[in-house]
């Protein structure tokens, strides 16, 4: 996931430096290091689902891309959702909550589609029995549960 992110992050960075600025204070000031941030955060968050699919697919995982994709669309909306809702005296860390809920949604978008696609278990056909331990406010209560 580090590799394909930071594989998109650079050439975002890249883009997000080149951008005009509204007011260049001086015409020699035409690199734009805030929209380089941005681009940058962007880029990372656009690479993060390709490297959780391929990571997954190299070891032998069965998610599929667009749970992956999924995944990362609603994690990066509820990100920039986050993002609205932080106060003030915390904004410097508005930027960040995209791309980490959209590589946090990537992930949990590849475990959930692998999980939908594995086989379902065979009936255990063994008998189990467990100690259980009840407490309420009068006393406890020991005894077995089993399952046959």
């Amino acid at each position: 996931m580090a590799a394909t992110s930071m594989a998109a992050a650079i050439p975002g960075m890249l883009i997000g430096a080149t951008s005009l600025r509204e007011d260049p204070p001086s015409r020699f000031d035409f690199v734009n290091l805030e929209g380089a941030g941005r681009g940058f955060l962007v880029g990372a968050a656009i690479g993060a689902p390709l490297g959780v699919w391929l990571g997954g697919r190299a070891t032998q995982g069965r998610g599929t891309f667009g749970g992956v994709l999924l995944g990362a669309g609603t994690g990066g909306g509820l990100g920039l959702l986050a993002s609205t809702l932080v106060p003030k005296k915390h904004e410097d860390i508005a930027p960040l909550l995209f791309p980490a809920f959209a590589m946090a949604g990537s992930l949990i978008g590849y475990e959930v589609s692998h999980a939908s696609n594995m086989a379902p278990s065979a009936p255990v056909d063994e008998v189990s029995i467990l100690p259980v331990l009840a407490l309420d406010a009068k006393g406890s209560m020991l005894g077995l549960s089993g399952r046959f």
